[in-house]
């Protein structure tokens, strides 16, 4: 199972999902930042065990809740090594996911579907 993570992770949702969901073997995570209110991302982070893949954006910045680009680069620096990868994507990056740029990397048995 993989479970999806959108927005503020805090530390009781990462506790709950994976260190007591075993059956929970990677996540997703769209947007992460660091807690709040000074908040320590190794200390909230420090723990997952399981791979992990984030993704964010350039200019992705929440309105409510205060989260910048800053607060979301904090997340992959403080997970432990091994299975964790970061996506981070510029405004060029949305250009070529629009256009033909995904089609010249796919392979045999690849499939590339927008709307």
């Amino acid at each position: 199972m993989v479970a999806f993570l959108c927005g503020l992770i805090r530390r009781s949702v990462v506790q709950l999902l994976f260190i007591r969901a075993a059956r929970i073997k990677a996540a997703i995570a769209m947007s992460p930042s660091r807690p709040r209110r000074g908040g320590d991302a190794a200390e909230s982070f420090g723990d997952v065990a399981i791979p992990w893949l984030l993704m964010t954006g350039t200019k992705d910045v929440a309105p409510i809740g205060g989260a910048d680009l800053e607060s979301r680069l904090a997340v992959f620096p403080a997970l432990p090594p091994g299975g964790k990868y970061e996506l981070r994507q510029d405004p060029a990056a949305r250009r070529w996911l629009d256009g033909d740029g995904p089609r010249s990397v796919l392979e045999n048995g690849d499939r590339w579907q927008s709307k």
